[in-house]
């Protein structure tokens, strides 16, 4: 097995999904039984002292949480977190088992 790093950490590398679909298919295959996990990370304020807050951010969240729910999403938000929060929420998604689900969908919101 091979060793991955994320974040600084290293893990061994697991079993890799098979894709449905072939590499340079016109279509992308959303038929399977969810449609999948999609994290939003919603960065309005800042710790650096060089960033503005994000005005606005709030509308664009709403509508893309909105979209991915109308389409099928289990979504998981996050409004301002800290580095540590990013770093265990996309470590606990890499750990999920996709097999049953379309996709997985990570935005970022930021300036």
């Amino acid at each position: 097995m091979k060793n991955l790093s994320c974040f600084g950490r290293t893990r061994m590398k697991g079993p890799v999904a098979k894709s449905t679909v072939e590499k340079d298919a016109d279509y992308y295959r959303m038929d399977h039984k969810h449609r999948g996990l999609a994290l939003i990370f919603n960065h309005e304020h800042f710790d650096s002292p060089h960033l503005k807050s994000r005005a606005g951010t709030g509308a664009d969240f709403e509508n893309l949480y909105t979209t991915l729910v109308n389409l099928g999403f289990v979504v998981k938000p996050y409004h301002d977190p800290e580095f540590k929060v990013i770093q265990n929420a996309i470590d606990e998604a890499a750990e999920q088992d996709y097999t049953d689900a379309d996709c997985f969908v990570m935005a970022v919101l930021c300036a």
